[in-house]
């Protein structure tokens, strides 16, 4: 949209990002429409619709946290941590 190459009249637009999984649904609001759903101070909304959430392994917290800043201690003791993904882990 920013580049141009997508223009939004005042319907919704409806795309399909193929991806290895499978197809992923993009919905695009274009700005007129977006205030009347509440959002988008008048900015184009795209909402993409996620596959199910598959849940993973269990992770270790101090081999974890460390990756985003954080210690062992910053997380919740009993809290579980956990690869939780929509597509590829």
């Amino acid at each position: 949209m920013h580049a141009g190459r997508l223009r939004l009249g005042g319907a919704p637009l409806t795309l399909a990002l193929q991806l290895i999984e499978g197809p992923i649904r993009i919905d695009v609001d274009g700005p007129a429409l977006a205030p009347a759903l509440g959002f988008g101070n008048g900015r184009p909304v795209v909402r993409m619709t996620q596959r199910r959430l598959v849940f993973g392994m269990l992770r270790d917290p101090a081999v974890v946290a460390p990756l985003f800043g954080l210690t062992p201690d910053d997380v919740t003791p009993g809290a579980r941590v956990q690869t939780v993904s929509t597509g590829p882990p």
